[in-house]
């Protein structure tokens, strides 16, 4: 079901078309049933497949003119040279870096963790032509990877400070209100490091679990040394299961940077990037069901102002609700809270801001405007598009 709001203004570039193929699973359901000579290629991207296991005999009967195949197995005795050779572009994966240029997926935890800061050390000290071209196409495949996998959801971005202590009240409450926001059918979307962003991560994690058992979880984090402390998040996982395991699904969204702090463990998937820029501008982009701002420093305070700028300008039925989560307790940044209201006075998104401690408010705030607005959630709204398998 595709409803006015989401066809003028719903920022995601759509679900993968017939002709972008990112895993052989997906090749074959666009292939199954027809004759090998009958499939035409030509305009298709096949990103980081696997095609070891399609039959020598049927690939040599494809017509491949025009299709592009950008880090791909192809099967055995199928070389590079012959591809081109048929009219086809490929772009091989390249060598003496740790990491994929061309993703069909975002990232899991089982398949981040190993890498991280290897990927994280080699930005940092490596600018040669060949590394950044690299970076540049990765940035991108994440980014299609993540608009593919939002299409018909609606996320809530959780932004705030990365120093938010695990044994604070801010932390506690930050994972109560994702959780509650995970019951009502949105999706989690946060910074995926640690403080604000762990929280919110975490509190999708436990949508299915009981009160008591959060309340484990939390007391369990708030025995930490630090924020970087694992021993904690370890506990909680072997207690309550891997990130990855539905139905508690939600996004990070960190960098490689010197400057960034650890992935956190319970985002299921992670899209990350290495430019700074192009991260802050797609974790706000992606925030269609609300943007929640919690305490932190400069860069909450970037981002607020950064959002404020795109909810000022776009047109009325786009506006995206903003939550000041407690500003009361931000320190020294109730001036900035003003300030933030001050530019939104007599803007269409002034009667959208929030400013508040209370999570059933602030809850009930988020879902009237996705009942208003018609956004799509996991969970049923009278006149909203009901999406199936959101956690998938």
């Amino acid at each position: 079901m595709t409803t006015p709001y989401m066809t003028s203004f719903y920022p995601f570039a759509g679900c993968n078309p017939a002709s972008e193929i990112e895993s052989y699973e997906e090749f074959l359901q666009q292939t199954q049933g027809k004759e090998p000579s009958s499939l035409k290629f030509d305009g298709w991207v096949f990103q980081s497949v696997d095609l070891s296991l399609v039959p020598v005999s049927d690939w040599e009967q494809y017509d491949l003119k025009g299709a592009l195949f950008m880090s791909c197995v192809f099967p055995p005795s199928v070389t590079f040279r012959s591809v081109r050779l048929r009219g086809a572009s490929v772009w091989e994966e390249v060598e003496g870096i740790p990491f994929k240029a061309h993703k069909g997926f975002m990232y899991t935890q089982e398949e981040l963790q190993p890498l991280d800061n290897q990927i994280t050390t080699h930005a940092i000290e490596n600018r040669d032509f060949i590394t950044i071209c690299s970076q540049s196409m990765h940035d991108w495949s994440i980014t299609d990877a993540l608009e593919d996998y939002l299409e018909g959801k609606a996320p809530v971005t959780i932004m705030g400070g990365h120093g938010v202590a695990r044994s604070s009240p801010t932390y506690a409450r930050i994972v109560h209100l994702a959780r509650r926001l995970s019951k009502e059918g949105f999706l989690i979307v946060t910074g995926g490091v640690t403080g604000v962003a762990e929280a919110g991560n975490l509190g999708s994690y436990l949508v299915d679990n009981t009160d008591e058992e959060v309340e484990q979880a939390l007391k369990i984090m708030s025995e930490s040394i630090d924020n970087q402390d694992t021993v904690p998040v370890k506990r909680v996982l072997e207690l309550f299961g891997p990130a990855s395991q539905p139905p508690r699904a939600s996004v990070g969204i960190p960098t490689f940077s010197r400057y960034c702090k650890p992935t956190n463990s319970f985002a299921t998937w992670i899209a990350k990037y290495f430019s700074s820029a192009i991260r802050d501008d797609i974790l706000l982009k992606v925030g269609i069901g609300a943007m929640i701002f919690c305490e932190g420093s400069s860069g909450t305070r970037q981002k607020l102002f950064q959002a404020a700028c795109r909810n000022h300008y776009c047109p009325a039925e786009a506006t995206i609700p903003m939550v000041l989560f407690d500003p009361e307790s931000w320190p020294g940044d109730l001036q900035v809270a003003e300030t933030f209201k001050k530019c939104a006075a007599g803007r269409e998104y002034e009667k959208l801001i929030l400013s508040s401690n209370n999570i059933e408010e602030i809850v009930a705030h988020i879902v009237n405007n996705a009942t208003t607005k018609q956004l799509p959630t996991s969970k049923p709204r009278l006149g909203a598009p009901t999406i199936v398998d959101w956690t998938q």
